[in-house]
């Protein structure tokens, strides 16, 4: 997936490229310093950087989709990946603690936990509907 988001951003910063070129060479033409032909030239390229950007747009939403598929989520993740950075000095801990980490960071358990909080919340607060309640209403006048 990263490599599919460097893609997209080459193909944007190639398409940005191409708009100010097409955009250069019109201006030229008008002042008739340069072609038609040169100026057709330029929005074909200028077409060609928008479908290229299009297509690894597509990319990266499918990578997006099979990576939400993999970790087992319902949606897909819209958040941009980081490449790992450290040296290439850093081993991982005992195979324990890594153990209880991805214990700890299971996506799985993590939603059946708050599914059972929200059951115990909504019986808690059904419960409390059965508590009679008070009503009270107050006038108060002035007398003159």
């Amino acid at each position: 997936m990263l490599g599919a988001e460097a893609v997209l951003r080459a193909a944007q910063a190639a398409q940005a490229n191409r708009h100010l070129i097409s955009r250069q060479l019109s201006a030229l033409a008008q002042s008739e310093l340069r072609s038609t032909l040169d100026v057709n030239f330029a929005s074909v390229l200028e077409s060609e950087a928008d479908l290229a950007v299009v297509r690894a747009q597509s990319i990266v939403a499918q990578h997006r989709a099979r990576l939400a598929t993999a970790v087992g989520s319902q949606r897909p993740i819209m958040e941009s990946l980081v490449e790992p950075s450290g040296s290439g000095d850093a081993r991982p801990g005992s195979p324990d603690a890594l153990q209880q980490q991805a214990q700890a960071q299971r996506a799985d358990l993590a939603a059946a936990q708050a599914q059972q909080q929200a059951a115990q919340e909504l019986a808690l607060a059904e419960k409390r509907l059965k508590y009679p309640t008070l009503n009270g209403l107050r006038t108060a006048r002035q007398i003159p």
